[in-house]
């Protein structure tokens, strides 16, 4: 008889736990980059006003880099708040121009694509002395 009220405890317990783990506020993160003001604040330590300060800076500064940016350009967003959005779902996702931005490593020494048409340019075009 034990066992099994133990068993039903536990049970609920993990029930309990896995509406919370999988409610669909944590399944799917927040871009801080679209997010309007009421998805702002339905996010831990987010009000009113500091949803309008980080929608204002978005306006003035442009799109946030990373949450790290995030607490350097919104007053009142220090390391606790920041790693508490985090583990909210707030996310940062790159711009869709920003994924085609790969750049490679150049060799030591290698031209860069301004140097090599600047070079081109003064073959086509030399200059007279």
């Amino acid at each position: 008889m034990i066992q099994k009220q133990h068993a039903r405890k536990v049970i609920f317990l993990l029930s309990i736990c896995a509406i919370f783990l999988f409610s669909p506020e944590t399944l799917h993160a927040i871009d801080l980059n679209q997010a309007s003001s009421a998805q702002l604040q339905a996010l831990p330590g987010i009000g009113p006003k500091t949803a309008r300060s980080i929608i204002e800076e978005r306006n003035r500064g442009g799109a946030f880099t990373s949450l790290d940016d995030l607490s350097a350009r919104v007053r009142g967003i220090g390391n606790k708040r920041q790693q508490a959005l985090a583990e909210a779902g707030l996310r940062v996702k790159p711009e869709k121009n920003e994924k085609t931005k790969q750049t490679m490593p150049q060799p030591e020494g290698a031209e860069t694509s301004s140097q090599t048409k600047l070079k081109a340019k003064s073959q086509k075009f030399p200059t007279q002395k």
